[in-house]
């Protein structure tokens, strides 16, 4: 392989780069294994899982609202993470359906970084002039194809997989089509989730929010569409044969000692036991 000494020399800043987001490292992100200078390429940790297209190929309905903000929430608090590296924002370049992995556990992982980009001289980078850079149709945001790329080009491209994943199909070239084609097709969409995708999806780099505005207002919006779980109470103590010593003697040391601890093989009565002390002692205060 051959490429000109400023361009091997790029490249090798931006995968050192890449390897140091192990440290501290995000539950998000594989793990960078090691950088192998002779070859130019990553080690990058093994997820055994099948990518968002797959999944909302094989779908035969339409993801919920809910569900695509928690996917979505995953893979943004991995930019956030990413674009606030103390050397510089590293930025994905890439996010499309594809490059998210889900494994066995419902776990969302942000992957190929082939894209990835170093912004900043902290990280020995020489400033950049407008380069082609690439990207994937639909997804890509305008300044991007022009050689332009910053943090919230990611976060244009996230709101485009975003838009995708609700679709269950590919976003149009612009973001007006996907819009309109997204609002037409989904019409059960809360007014919430319009705004955040007319906001993420603005052709003016300026008018788009940044990773972590756009994470907090995922969380908003996951907070609304989550109903509230129900009122704790306190269970119901049933009649106990026996345990009158046993009772008296756990009176006595949550008495003096406020707290008590119930320990015993399995089937004995421990949690009926519990359950009584709890009904005779907490009254109407909260039962966690």
């Amino acid at each position: 392989m051959y490429a000109a000494p400023h361009v091997l020399r790029t490249f090798n800043s931006e995968a050192v780069a890449l390897a140091t987001l192990n440290i501290p490292g995000h539950r998000h992100i594989p793990l960078i294994y090691e950088y192998l200078d002779d070859s130019y390429c990553l080690v990058v940790q093994y997820i055994e899982g099948y990518n968002l297209r797959n999944f909302a190929d094989q779908r035969l309905e339409f993801i919920s609202e809910a569900q695509a903000l928690r996917y979505m929430q995953q893979v943004c608090s991995a930019l956030v993470y990413m674009h606030t590296r103390p050397q510089g924002p590293v930025l994905h370049g890439d996010i499309k359906l594809e490059n998210i992995l889900i494994d066995r556990y419902g776990h969302l992982w942000l992957i190929d970084f082939g894209l990835a980009r170093t912004l900043g001289l902290a990280w020995g980078l020489e400033p950049k002039e407008p380069q082609a850079i690439g990207g994937t149709r639909g997804y890509t945001p305008p300044e991007q194809f022009q050689g332009v790329m910053e943090p919230r080009s990611d976060v244009y491209a996230l709101t485009a997989t975003l838009c995708a994943l609700l679709l269950r199909a590919s976003p149009s070239l612009t973001a007006d089509a996907t819009i309109e084609k997204l609002f037409k097709r989904r019409p059960d969409l809360s007014p919430g989730l319009k705004a955040l995708i007319q906001w993420g999806l603005a052709d003016n780099v300026a008018a788009r929010p940044d990773a972590r505005m756009l994470l907090s207002r995922i969380e908003a919006l996951l907070g609304e569409a989550i109903a509230p779980p129900p009122a704790r109470t306190a269970p119901v103590a049933r009649a106990m044969i026996g345990y009158t010593s046993e009772l008296a003697l756990a009176r006595d040391l949550i008495s003096q000692e406020h707290c008590i601890a119930l320990a015993g093989p399995h089937g004995i009565g421990k949690t009926s036991l519990a359950s009584r002390l709890i009904a005779e002692l907490a009254g109407d205060r909260p039962v966690f």
